[in-house]
Formats: structure tokens, sequence, C-alpha cells
């Protein structure tokens, strides 16, 4: 089972749908309103809470056990972590991680942006 976690920062209260957001983002488009983020800092971030994690040459981070998996990637202006295997508590890790950049959750699979 796959499950992606996707995190943003906006500049103000946005009168834009998440999804839409989302869906920009995914196509690689810079949406008004969004802050640039520190995306190197936050997978660095994940790379220190996961220490058997690789860092690829784009930065992106990839972490696997025998159960689960992550591929964490980033733009300018979101970082996006899609998990593999077991929907559980390790993947509050990323969440943490967010709110200590101030970059509140948008779960797609339930078309959901929590307040951070």
């Amino acid at each position: 089972m796959s499950y992606d976690l996707n995190f943003w920062k906006e500049e103000k209260p946005m009168n834009v749908e998440p999804l839409q957001i989302y869906k920009d983002l995914c196509e690689g488009l810079t949406v008004e309103g969004l802050c640039i983020i520190p995306a190197p800092d936050f997978l660095n971030r994940i790379a220190e809470a996961f220490p058997n994690s690789e860092i690829e040459e784009d930065g992106s981070v990839f972490w696997e056990n025998d159960e689960n998996s992550f591929h964490a990637t980033s733009g300018t202006q979101h970082v996006r972590v899609d998990c593999y295997g077991t929907i559980g508590e390790w993947m509050n890790v990323f969440i943490d991680i967010a709110n200590e950049f101030d970059m509140p959750l948008y779960d797609p699979q339930v078309n959901e942006r929590f307040s951070g």
C-alpha cells in the first residue's frame, strides 16, 4: 500500500482549495501565495530521523526496512513523502519534522489540510 504526505507553507491564508495546490505542485508549477521553503534542511532532518536512509544525488531521501519504505522529494515550495507498507506511527515523524518548519500536512487520500 502507498500513501503520500505533502507539506507546504502559505504566506497568508489562501482562497484556493488544497487539492488544487497539491495538483499544481505535483505538476511542478509555482503556486502564488506559497512560501519558498528550506527543502534541503527539511530533507536532512528526515535523513537524521531515519539513520539508515540514503540521500540521493538529487537531494531526495530513500529509506526501507523489512516492512516499510519511503521516498521523500521536494520542490522549492513543498516536500512530498511517498510511504509504502503499513500505515502507522512511523509516518508521524514526517509530521513532527514539518511542524519544526511550520508546514502543515496535506493528506490527498482524504483531501484534508491540517492546521499544524
